[in-house]
């Protein structure tokens, strides 16, 4: 209730504007205007998000943060080119920070301008090629224009850089899971395999690399395999469905109807349906 009540103020204090006895400096100003931005923007509300980010740069044009998050009201309301607008300037005021570019090619991407995205994702690269995910974003970039050869060059880069990570810190929970689904997407299942099960090993009772290493075992129709690790995740969520319609399916697969058709029910039960 504490925190809700000095939101409220801040808000407040925003929207009433400067006094003559404000002595906040243009910066202050533009990030009390940016953080009420902020809130408005989490609760959906994207044109208060929009004006009050406006004031904030009229207050500060070379806050950068400001036209990030009116960037990201306009995006709730899908207006991609005053989204891209922002992210321009956002561009010209941290030239050297690979996110600059990245953001923007996301844009290009909702776009569908698919060659000015590979182009900014390049650019971010070239600051900072051991951003692994970035090469995963260009890979799909490069497969909606047809060149599946690019896209496939570039899944095979972020595995490198996440190989280098885990060397560089072998208990590195985030590259194994990482370096798993672009094996998968490789078709490396085996090796997609193994980084699961490292991860398994270093996160006994997370839930993701269970279900990614059952769903690759599904692929490689080693379903026993898969039913065992759809077996941990029900010990772990005991009440949830998806873990039921999965198993069924491999169930299905190895032609135990009784038990595929038991685990449907079981879900349909937790579904209320």
């Amino acid at each position: 209730m504490k925190k809700k009540h000095l939101l409220t103020v801040l808000m407040l204090t925003v929207m009433l504007g400067l006094t003559s006895c404000d002595n906040r400096t243009d910066r202050q100003k533009a990030e009390d205007y940016r953080e009420a931005a902020y809130e408005y923007n989490k609760k959906g509300k994207y044109n208060k998000a929009i004006d009050l980010c406006t004031r904030a740069i009229k207050a500060d044009p070379t806050y950068a943060i400001a036209y990030h998050t009116r960037a990201n009201a306009y995006d709730g309301k899908n207006q991609y080119p005053m989204v891209l607008a922002d992210r321009n300037m956002i561009v010209k005021l941290e030239p050297n920070d690979p996110e600059s570019y990245r953001s923007r090619a996301v844009v290009y991407m909702n776009m569908k301008d698919y060659a000015n995205a590979i182009d900014d994702y390049s650019k971010a690269l070239e600051i900072a090629p051991e951003l692994a995910y970035i090469y995963r974003s260009r890979s799909r970039a490069y497969e909606n224009i047809g060149r599946d050869d690019l896209a496939k060059a570039d899944l095979e880069l972020a595995i490198v850089q996440h190989t280098k990570a885990i060397k560089a810190d072998p208990d590195n929970t985030y590259a194994y899971e990482m370096r798993g689904y672009l094996y998968s997407d490789t078709g490396q299942y085996v090796l997609a395999v193994a980084d699961y099960s490292k991860l398994i090993e270093l996160e006994p009772n997370k839930i993701s690399p269970y279900k990614n290493r059952a769903e690759t075992y599904f692929i490689m129709a080693e379903y026993d395999k898969a039913i065992a690790d759809y077996n941990k995740i029900l010990e772990l969520l005991p009440d949830h469905p998806t873990p039921y319609k999965a198993r069924a399916k491999a169930y299905e697969a190895l032609g135990k109807t009784d038990l595929a058709k038991a685990d449907r029910d079981k879900a349909a039960e937790l579904l209320g349906n």
